[in-house]
């Protein structure tokens, strides 16, 4: 998980190429609770319909893709065509896709300790940017609960090093 609470996931199988999808959490309920409302039918039991594959855990709850929420009220937009977009006179055709002028930027370049370098597709390589220490490096975690402190303290004084 990132600093903003999502988590990027490769799909590889099922569509023939890579797809990318940004998890934002968990759903609040399990897979054969929570609804599609759309078709009034369970995530479990759509899958089985559906692609007639049956859940290993229906009991565990559902990834929540980023865009989910954007996705459902665009769709609501499209199917109610709201009184506002009426009074506007918009008119959201969706299988009609808009046509609009673009062009592809360059990738971006980034300054690094080392030198210049390319970011390819939003992400790189930090491999080449770190070297290897020249001897290993000690290091150690102590847990300690918080009612035995005091043995923390014993053991820091006896120990030159800590």
């Amino acid at each position: 998980m990132t600093d903003a609470g999502v988590c990027p996931v490769d799909q590889t199988s099922g569509v023939g190429y890579k797809r990318r999808f940004t998890v934002q959490g968990l759903s609040e309920h399990s897979a054969d609770r929570e609804m599609i409302e759309e078709k009034n039918i369970s995530v479990a039991a759509y899958f089985e319909e559906k692609y007639g594959i049956k859940l290993k855990y229906p009991e565990l709850p559902c990834v929540k893709d980023r865009f989910k929420e954007l996705d459902f009220y665009v769709r609501e937009f499209v199917k109610k065509q709201n009184e506002l977009a009426r009074l506007f006179q918009l008119n959201i055709d969706p299988l009609t896709p808009v046509k609009v002028p673009a062009r592809v930027l360059p990738q971006p370049r980034a300054q690094f300790g080392n030198g210049p370098a390319e970011l390819g597709r939003g992400k790189w390589n930090t491999q080449p940017f770190c070297s290897n220490p020249d001897r290993p490096v000690k290091w150690a975690i102590v847990a300690v609960p918080p009612h035995n402190v005091r043995v923390l303290r014993i053991v820091s004084l006896s120990h030159p090093r800590l």
